[in-house]
């Protein structure tokens, strides 16, 4: 099972984005991810271990080279647990407008009281000097 908060946390890194970006295309070496992202090796292989741990890389090590390898049923898996979240929050949120929304057919703004002309600030500051003479 996809651990989905590792997911997203990976993927919340632009430049761990960038890789999974680039490792759709196809496999990389780490040297040609340092490369192409203009970042340091060292910091190339985090970027890669964080992917890695979370399911989204594989990463083969033969002699010095690493090469690194999207996986892409974990995006798959991801992107399914999205529609589900969604599916269900939609259905929740929708019924829960429906429970806010009229009993009566019809019923709209225009039926709540609206002050009538004579109901005015004016009116009521007259009232007030009135009483205080």
């Amino acid at each position: 099972m996809v651990n989905q908060v590792a997911v997203f946390a990976a993927l919340g890194d632009r430049s761990r984005c960038r890789m999974v970006e680039r490792l759709a295309a196809t496999e990389a070496t780490v040297s040609q991810l340092a490369q192409e992202a203009a970042i340091s090796l060292p910091a190339t292989l985090k970027h890669v271990r964080v992917l890695e741990q979370a399911g989204l890389v594989a990463a083969t090590k033969q002699g010095r080279t690493v090469t690194v390898r999207l996986q892409p049923q974990t995006l798959a898996d991801s992107e399914a647990w999205l529609h589900r979240t969604r599916t269900f929050w939609t259905a929740r949120l929708d019924a829960l407008a429906a429970s806010f929304a009229p009993e009566r057919p019809g019923l709209d703004d225009s039926d709540h009281h609206r002050p009538d002309e004579h109901d005015t600030d004016d009116d009521a500051d007259a009232d007030d000097t009135e009483d205080r003479e």
